[in-house]
């Protein structure tokens, strides 16, 4: 039997016994075949920390990335008219966008473009914030501000309705919807995104 499970699960599916290690992984051509960056990833203590001399607990399957998605005929226009095209997250910021934002809901993203926004890692910690003199209320409220829809089944909804010019999401959502409609453009951050990967697991 196997299961299917999101990256960001493993650690807690691990710990808690859910699932076990794949025998013999790495004597698999799929496992010689796959990205290094994504053998870190599934190899792991016991614990569910990332060890490169732990066991292999998963096998990737499908990845993407948290990609911004927007409308053409608002942001970027060849008459120069509307507001800038979103190259970057501090693009999320300019004015015209206030209130026009959707995203996807899920906490780590949220804060995480809040983050580059400020300069500061994906993955920061607490304490990489409190060093640039600001608090994680700081940082979410950066964002929050300028969101009208937080929603994993409504965001992409709002932005195909016209309720707001650009959606974060991730891109099996996103892109899907970009190829089939003419007005819209997907941007990849400049100054990076974050990445996942849905894998296979071995229930325990």
């Amino acid at each position: 039997d196997a299961v299917t499970l999101g990256d960001t699960w493993l650690q807690r599916a691990i710990a808690e016994g859910l699932i076990q290690p794949i025998p013999d992984a790495r004597q698999y051509r799929w496992w010689a075949a796959l990205y290094p960056r994504w053998q870190q990833l599934v190899c792991r203590d016991g614990a569910g920390q990332p060890d490169p001399r732990g066991e292999v607990w998963a096998a990737p399957y499908r990845w993407g990335a948290t990609l911004v998605a927007y409308r053409r005929d608002k942001l970027g226009r060849a008459d120069g008219g509307g507001g800038a095209p979103i190259r970057d997250w501090s693009d999320l910021l300019q004015p015209q966008l206030k209130g026009r934002v959707a995203f996807m809901d899920s906490p780590r993203d949220v804060v995480g473009a809040a983050l580059k926004t400020l300069g500061l890692g994906y993955n920061s910690s607490a304490a990489d914030i409190r060093r640039c003199g600001l608090s994680e209320q700081d940082v979410r409220t950066r964002v929050q501000r300028l969101v009208r829809v937080f929603s994993s089944s409504d965001h992409l909804r709002a932005l195909g309705a016209g309720d707001v010019d650009a959606v974060v999401g991730w891109s099996d959502d996103l892109l899907p919807l970009v190829l089939r409609t003419n007005n819209l453009e997907a941007a990849a951050p400049l100054s990076g995104t974050s990445l996942f990967a849905d894998c296979w697991c071995i229930p325990a």
